[in-house]
């Protein structure tokens, strides 16, 4: 009956820590949303000469053949070699 009692008591103080640690994670939320420097990111305007913005469009292009770099070729041409099956794959099985 004893342990019975004590797992109960268990259950109660887990029960109440719990509580606890939610409304801790409630108050920093709310701490945090409050922020100033966090409320105001909705009213940030990106202009469209931004840094941001320019990176952005540089990736949609592919890049010219004179800024391709060597070790970019090697990279691609290692990451092609990974992607094939392999030779195994080709032989034939008639």
């Amino acid at each position: 009956m004893s342990r019975i009692k004590l797992l109960i008591q268990r259950y109660y103080e887990l029960r109440t820590e719990n509580q606890v640690l939610q409304e801790k994670a409630k108050q920093s939320a709310k701490e945090f949303v409050e922020n100033p420097q966090i409320s105001s990111i909705p009213s940030i305007e990106i202009s469209k000469a931004s840094e941001w913005t320019t990176l952005l469009a540089n990736q949609r292009l592919p890049p010219s053949l004179e800024e391709v770099t060597l070790s970019q070729l090697e990279s691609a041409l290692y990451a092609k070699w990974k992607s094939c099956p392999k030779e195994e794959d080709f032989t034939d099985r008639s």
